[in-house]
């Protein structure tokens, strides 16, 4: 029999800050001589407007603080609801070193629980009766030794006919005055018998001890995507908006203070950075956040809106004031119904305001099926009137005032530029209550195969999938290429057999970009396409005595083909950062990160909880290796860090 004692990391800190400073450490020195662990996972769990970082930070902040004081997560995690154990969240907790996850209640005793990068995980349920107060610790011997004896030998789950012995588990999960009781009794059942006997906090033992009888097999699950099972409200959107907003503003502002902070102590921003780059005209720096090269539109400090090339991936490039261009400026063209952009060509019913039609032009094949209301379409809607815009060599714009019962009047606004592949819509559309807008998008393409991003990964399923929430990116595949849909307002969609996006957006400001993929594509451009729109940051540079840094430069140069940084952030250590790379088409691999701007003298792959994983990576030429399964996420600290000014 074997005793864990796992507790919420949130109550158990709240309870030690509550002691004086010196009580505090001799509880926690008791509470680690009873092996009680931190429950890494946190009670509620529902990710709705997660991101990538924010779902790994969710295990954190409270386990690295106990940590300081001694207590630890261990390889195993409580799980109330099975229902979370999703393929995002299998790969946090592989990433946090764990290998058991308790599960109450369910029917089978063990099972295997696989990571899209392979890792398995052994599930293991508990059945009712199994806590320690529930067993009579707390009782007299005769009552503890007649509970512990029915519980054992009337359960279903010790009698499995897969195993050669049985490992029976008793959970504890409340820390307080009980723990020292509890383990009184535990101390007292050994000196009485030799068999069963307790061992205390032995997950290694316990993988040890299932050991499987001929011919049997544990079953192993790979869990299926994850659905919303109901239709999230306006303000629940806006609420998921508003949260991933944040984390992509927190990314970003990880990064650049942390090489604004190399560069002068104290500085934390891009306009601190700003000021030392080496320019004798002013103009505009531009930071990309996104892991990829990338090409945007952007409005620079100059007053002109243009489209920049090539921004290096988490780096930034500067642009000079133009002084003998005359700032850009929108156009009127007259009322047109149809633009086209560098790809596509787009051309609106002329009655609902929808996309009747969008045009690849490489090929002229139709993306909008025949028999569907359109592309943004509404039921019902009807067009009241539509004006074309024109900036000169950068885009052209589509405003089209619309109406539908129950709804009123809305704009909807299409903008397809000269030089990117995509067009962007825009939606902007009042409602009364809290009830979520719906817009359908009927793409030509049949039974398509469904991907889309969660934090940490992607999911895939065939038709029709309901209740996909994804982070940036949906890919509908076809037979000859795919379509790629995201919503930035509107997160949660449905794919029906016949290719019919429907989008679920709050009231107010909806907003969608779509691409194409084709096979002569790049295999990652679903995530370059995703990461594409999250905005630029800028910052004006104004011309001093000439600073050290260059005007083009990434912060870390990383092998990225087919994988993606999702972020650096600083660690509790001074002069230390975490990197994180995610893994992206499937194949493992040794990616090389080298210096940019910013040299490291030290490289340690680190679980998620930033502990040491393996020997330190030795850099050679400012270029270190590191190994990354297919579909995984590696984290790597990298220390005795300084700007490279070389």
């Amino acid at each position: 029999m074997h005793l864990l004692t796992l507790v919420d990391p949130n109550v158990l800190m709240d309870e030690l800050l509550s002691l004086r400073p010196i009580s505090r450490v001799m509880q926690a020195a008791v509470y680690r001589n009873y092996g009680l662990r931190a429950n890494a996972l946190p009670i509620s769990f529902d990710m709705g407007g997660w991101d990538h970082l924010s779902l790994i930070s969710s295990i954190g902040p409270r386990v690295k603080e106990l940590s300081r004081l001694g207590i630890t997560t261990g390889p195993a995690v409580l799980v109330e609801d099975p229902g979370v154990l999703s393929n995002t969240v299998s790969l946090l907790l592989a990433g946090s070193g764990v290998q058991l996850v308790i599960v109450p209640n369910r029917k089978d005793a063990f099972r295997w629980l696989e990571s899209p990068d392979g890792t398995q995980i052994l599930t293991v349920a508990i059945p009712p009766g199994g806590t320690p107060q529930e067993l009579g610790f707390t009782q007299t011997r005769g009552e503890m030794t007649a509970r512990i004896e029915g519980w054992l030998t009337t359960s279903p789950h010790f009698l499995h006919s897969a195993y050669e012995q049985s490992v029976a588990l008793v959970l504890n999960s409340i820390a307080g005055d009980e723990l020292s009781a509890i383990h009184a009794a535990v101390s007292d059942w050994n000196t009485r018998f030799a068999y069963p006997s307790f061992r205390v906090d032995d997950v290694d033992g316990i993988l040890g001890s299932l050991q499987l009888a001929r011919g049997a097999a544990v079953p192993v699950t790979k869990p299926e995507p994850t659905r919303r099972s109901s239709i999230p409200s306006s303000l629940q959107l806006r609420d998921w908006n508003r949260q991933r907003s944040t984390a992509d503003a927190a990314r970003t502002d990880h990064m650049l203070g942390i090489f604004a902070g190399l560069m002068q102590p104290g500085a934390a921003d891009l306009t601190s950075i700003t000021s030392q780059i080496s320019a004798i005209v002013p103009g505009t720096v531009v930071f990309n956040p996104s892991p990829f090269y990338r090409s945007g539109f952007v409005r620079l400090f100059d007053g002109n809106e243009r489209v920049v090339t090539n921004i290096p991936g988490l780096g930034y490039a500067y642009f000079p004031d133009d002084s003998k261009a005359e700032t850009g400026k929108w156009t009127a063209t007259g009322q047109l119904d149809e633009v086209q952009g560098q790809r596509m060509r787009v051309r609106l019913d002329t009655v609902s305001g929808a996309i009747r039609s969008l045009t690849d032009r490489s090929d002229g094949r139709e993306l909008v099926r025949d028999d569907s209301a359109g592309l943004n379409a509404v039921d019902a809607a009807r067009l009241d009137g539509i004006a074309s815009w024109r900036l000169p060599n950068i885009a052209t714009r589509l405003e089209a005032q619309r109406w539908s019962p129950g709804r009123g009047p809305w704009k909807t606004t299409v903008t397809a530029y000269d030089r990117l592949p995509w067009i962007d819509i825009e939606n902007d559309a009042a409602s009364n209550g809290d009830q979520s807008l719906t817009y359908r998008f009927g793409f030509a393409v049949p039974d398509p195969l469904v991907s889309w991003e969660v934090p940490l990964g992607q999911e895939q399923s065939g038709t029709p999938v309901v209740g996909l929430e994804h982070l940036r990116w949906v890919r509908l595949a076809g037979d000859w290429n795919a379509i790629l849909f995201r919503g930035f307002d509107a997160p949660l969609a449905s794919v029906d057999a016949a290719g019919t996006v429907t989008s679920h957006a709050p009231a107010g400001l909806a907003r969608y970009r779509l691409g194409l993929q084709s096979h002569d594509d790049s295999p990652d451009l679903p995530w370059q396409f995703g990461w594409a729109t999250i905005p630029f940051e800028t910052a004006r540079l104004e011309p001093g005595n000439g600073g050290p840094l260059p005007t083009f430069g990434a912060f870390l140069e990383i092998d990225r083909v087919g994988v993606a940084v999702l972020g650096l952030v600083p660690t509790f250590e001074e002069g230390a950062l975490i990197l994180y790379l995610q893994e992206l088409l499937g194949v493992p691999r040794d990616v090389s990160v080298s210096w940019g701007l910013i040299r490291f003298g030290v490289a340690q792959l680190v679980d998620f909880l930033e502990r040491p994983s393996g020997e330190p990576l030795r850099p050679r030429n400012g270029t270190v290796t590191v190994p990354i399964a297919a579909r995984g996420v590696t984290a790597v600290r990298l220390a005795a860090l300084e700007p490279n000014l070389d």
